[in-house]
């Protein structure tokens, strides 16, 4: 990985039920807006048999925005949150190397 990507673990909730899956990301900041590409989001296999997850998204891109009470993690194409998005933010949060520290 080169020295501004580094990988984040997070859980997506699946909206109207109980489930939760595991995933995980390459990050990148990109500071022309700012936003952050997210590459490689795959399922982190449940079975320790599987060495890689799947591949469930190749590229993603998604920016913090700021809200009345709390900041929002958006897709930059729509602009509107999903489980995704905010999962994948919220872990980006969670890394410290988010682009407002």
């Amino acid at each position: 990985m080169k020295k501004k990507e580094f990988r984040i673990n997070f859980q997506m909730p699946i909206r109207g039920s109980d489930i939760v899956v595991p995933m995980t990301a390459i990050a990148e900041l990109h500071h022309s807006e700012p936003y952050y590409l997210l590459r490689s989001i795959e399922i982190i296999p449940v079975k320790q048999d599987k060495p890689k997850g799947e591949i469930f998204i190749r590229e993603l891109r998604i920016k913090e925005i700021k809200g009345e009470k709390e900041n929002i993690w958006v897709h930059c194409d729509t602009g509107r949150e999903s489980e995704l998005s905010r999962s994948a933010g919220l872990a980006i949060e969670a890394s410290g190397k988010n682009h407002t520290d």
